[in-house]
């Protein structure tokens, strides 16, 4: 190898790992690095969009995900990564997009039910149950007092409740049940 090509690799070397660190220090803009602008995304929004309506999710997930990547800081993008996710079944990753797509926009409740909608199918309770009264606090607030949709996430989320409470007071009843004639049962030996 020539001494000018080893240079230019060791140069593009450089370049790559500069790079690769401002990716990962959230530097690194990739729209501007492909040269895309907002319509451009916005188009490809629109095929994923398309391909989700006609019920391709996975195919609308790619799109979602790449647009996320694109422009880590939309909400839109994360949030539709999210419900592609959702219908996947795969409720783990469903509910990272709609957590990162709160921590970049709005909290709202219907974010929240989303969220909720997840940690409850991987049967996780105690998360749902916080996500849900956050729900009804911010649903409560004056912003969201007129809005049909948070008004409606909030009376589901007061239902949601009320069901995880009775299930739980129900399990802790037949548990002390159980528990009570487990000991008749011990002392009559």
């Amino acid at each position: 190898m020539k001494t000018e090509e080893k240079k230019a690799a060791i140069e593009y070397k450089e370049k790559l790992q500069e790079a690769a660190a401002n990716a990962i220090a959230g530097r690194f803009d990739f729209k501007e690095y492909y040269g895309l602008s907002d319509g451009n995304l916005e188009s490809i929004y629109g095929i994923g969009h398309e391909m989700y309506k006609h019920k391709q999710y996975e195919k609308a997930k790619g799109v979602f995900a790449l647009l996320s990547l694109l422009e880590p800081k939309s909400q839109k993008y994360m949030s539709a990564c999210g419900s592609a996710c959702f219908m996947l079944k795969d409720y783990s990753a469903a509910a990272q997009y709609f957590r990162m797509a709160i921590i970049i926009g709005d909290v709202t409740p219907k974010m929240l039910m989303r969220i909720a909608e997840c940690t409850i199918r991987l049967d996780q309770v105690d998360d749902t149950k916080r996500y849900l009264s956050e729900l009804i606090r911010v649903a409560s607030k004056k912003e969201f007092l007129g809005d049909k949709e948070s008004q409606s996430c909030k009376v589901k989320a007061e239902m949601m409740l009320g069901v995880i409470k009775s299930a739980e007071e129900k399990e802790k009843k037949e548990a002390a049940e159980k528990s009570k004639a487990v000991g008749q049962s011990n002392s009559k030996k």
